[in-house]
């Protein structure tokens, strides 16, 4: 149950972060630059380009909602969720790697720095842990899209 919890997590933290990302690179920045570089190949003098600039910007800020501190909030939550989540995940994984160490090495009570690796006991992360963490991420996704409708709704 544990492993099935632990990859549902993964998967909907990598789906938020890959879309919010490819939005904000292919929806925001790329198509806003496409309108920048139109209006500055067409310009006629250097208060066009200034303007055109002003634009870009303006409209980067404003689709990649930097704009308003509620949204950028919801968003910051989030990612400070899922790098609790890799947190997790690398104590894990060096517990792993050491346990691992140690099994292969014959004398490991003798040297305990096999490999570049201390041995150390295993870490143990409750599954509770895992629990809140999924309950924060799903929560914290539900609140800004709660923030996301009002500001839509404007």
């Amino acid at each position: 149950i544990m492993d099935r919890m632990f990859c549902i997590i993964r998967h909907s933290m990598h789906f938020f972060i890959s879309n919010l990302l490819y939005y904000l690179q292919v929806d925001v920045v790329d198509s806003e630059y496409s309108t920048f570089q139109k209006a500055v190949s067409t310009a006629t003098d250097f208060q066009v380009v200034l303007k055109a600039h002003k634009n870009f910007i303006v409209n980067v800020l404003r689709l990649s909602l930097l704009d308003n501190s509620s949204i950028q909030e919801g968003i910051e939550r989030i990612l400070q969720v899922c790098l609790r989540f890799v947190a997790v995940c690398r104590l894990l994984h060096h517990s792993e790697e050491a346990e691992y160490n140690q099994d292969i090495s014959e004398g490991s009570r003798r040297n305990p720095k096999i490999h570049g690796f201390v041995a150390s006991p295993p870490i143990y992360v409750p599954p509770e842990e895992f629990v809140a963490i999924q309950k924060d991420f799903y929560s914290q996704v539900t609140f800004l899209f709660q923030i996301m409708r009002k500001v839509d709704s404007r």
